[in-house]
């Protein structure tokens, strides 16, 4: 089985993104420079003679399932592409965050099968991938700090990324190899 990442952002200002980035810097005083959210879809499928770029074109074009071209941008790879901002100086932080479960990329698997005949596809998960710029001068303990602060909600002074209540995490960041998991959640 062969794997493929397809991430997904809206063309339009990401208004959650936004008042994340506020509530990160405002009450939770994290020196947080900008915050994009992306969904992430994680396809696992037979390999075919058409090869991956024309399987990503395939999905992208008959239907809407994954992505919907007129108010969302999408960029793939056999690896999770790298941060699209926060080049120089800043350091990317990033949290991929899904339901406990994969429920929401199983929904999509079935429609996607059954509706358009993608029978290649075997998997497919749906996550969020948020990512924080920080000042490049941020070291490993400091970051260790803001990862604790930033991610898992606790209370209303702690976390905001994840709800452990539903959801799972894992924490990338520019130390980390694409798709690696550097920090497991339990």
């Amino acid at each position: 089985m062969r794997r493929l990442y397809l991430l997904a952002r809206s063309k339009i200002p990401d208004l959650v993104a936004l008042t994340a980035r506020q509530a990160l810097r405002g009450p939770l005083g994290l020196p947080v420079r900008e915050v994009h959210r992306e969904i992430l879809w994680t396809i696992g499928h037979e390999a075919r003679a058409e090869g991956d770029a024309a399987l990503v074109d395939r999905l992208l074009h008959a239907t809407t399932l994954l992505v919907n071209s007129a108010s969302w941008s999408s960029r793939w790879g056999v690896e999770i592409p790298p941060p699209l901002h926060g080049t120089g100086r800043m350091r990317a932080l990033r949290v991929e965050v899904r339901e406990r479960g994969g429920s929401a990329g199983a929904r999509a698997l079935k429609r996607l099968r059954a509706a358009y005949g993608f029978d290649e596809v075997i998997s497919l998960d749906r996550s969020l991938l948020w990512t924080l710029h920080l000042p490049g001068e941020i070291d490993d303990d400091a970051l260790e700090k803001i990862i604790e602060r930033a991610v898992v909600t606790r209370g209303r002074a702690e976390g905001l990324l994840v709800n452990p209540h539903y959801q799972e995490h894992r924490v990338l960041d520019d130390r980390s190899a694409p798709g690696e998991a550097r920090v497991e959640a339990p």
